[in-house]
């Protein structure tokens, strides 16, 4: 039998289909039709099979869901990519 995975409710499940549909930001939109799924029911591998996305984002947004609801499910935020020359300029104030 396929497995379920286990979806803390922060929300009713209409209400994050609301979410879905309001949402601007596709990706976001996408994440919460995924975890909406999930709260219906259907399991990881359906929702993969719906919605054409890796078993794995699956499991990460479940993930994130449960730890911090529909905040969890927003882009994260990575610092601005610096290279190493420029960080080594700027540990040694501009001396090589």
């Amino acid at each position: 039998m396929p497995k379920k995975v286990e979806i803390v409710p922060h929300l009713p499940s209409e209400e994050v289909r609301k979410l879905h549909k309001r949402e601007k930001d596709k990706t976001k939109a996408l994440r919460l039709l995924a975890i909406y799924h999930l709260m219906r029911g259907k399991t990881p591998g359906e929702v993969v099979d719906l919605l054409q996305m890796d078993k794995s984002t699956i499991y990460r947004l479940t993930q994130r869901w449960n730890e911090k609801g529909s905040e969890g499910l927003e882009d994260l935020k990575k610092g601005p990519k610096i290279n190493h020359r420029r960080r080594n300029l700027a540990k040694n104030g501009g001396a090589s």
